[in-house]
């Protein structure tokens, strides 16, 4: 009997997805139409990678009762304590990037309003235009998931006039 199969992706490539009769997810297969496919993601349905899953949020001690930022130098050494996910506290990632674009009208609020549409809190907003025409906007925003940054910034790269869009990470000196 032939098992219904979907796709799913990971960092690692493409996978289909056998199910077994009762909708199961059972057997990862590379996808058919990738060259040069990883095998690493194909244990990610197995026992061991399944035990290992996080079942419940987990934060550390000092955190729970004192709040973030809270014994920083305990980091790495400190147990964990369960939480129920109702307890689970929201996340939020702070995000800075940089938009390179030919100066137009409208240019700042067509991307703020991607943004926007994209969910993300802007904290701040900067713009340079130099003589040459060229503008460069610098955007500081709050992220629910940061896994979703690259999809804003390909939104953010289709805005008429804007030739790139990137992350700016913080150098450390």
């Amino acid at each position: 009997m032939t098992h219904q199969r979907t796709l799913t992706a990971a960092h690692w490539g493409v996978y289909e997805v056998e199910y077994d009769d009762n909708g199961k997810a059972t057997r990862l297969h590379p996808f058919s139409k990738d060259p040069d496919p990883s095998p690493i993601g194909l244990h990610m349905l197995s026992d061991e990678v399944t035990r290992l899953r996080v079942r419940r949020p987990a934060v550390r001690k000092s955190w729970l009762e004192k709040g973030p930022g809270a014994a920083p130098e305990k980091r790495g050494q400190e147990a964990f304590v369960e939480v129920d996910w109702s307890e689970g506290k929201s996340t939020t990632f702070v995000v800075a990037v940089q938009v390179e674009a030919l100066d137009r009208t409208r240019l700042l609020s067509d991307i703020a309003t991607v943004l926007s549409d994209h969910h993300v809190n802007i904290l701040s907003a900067t713009t340079t235009t130099g003589r040459d025409r060229i503008t460069r906007l610098r955007f500081t925003f709050e992220l629910a998931d940061i896994a979703h940054l690259s999809s804003i910034l390909a939104a953010v790269k289709r805005v008429e006039s804007v030739y790139d869009a990137y992350r700016i990470v913080p150098t450390t000196t």
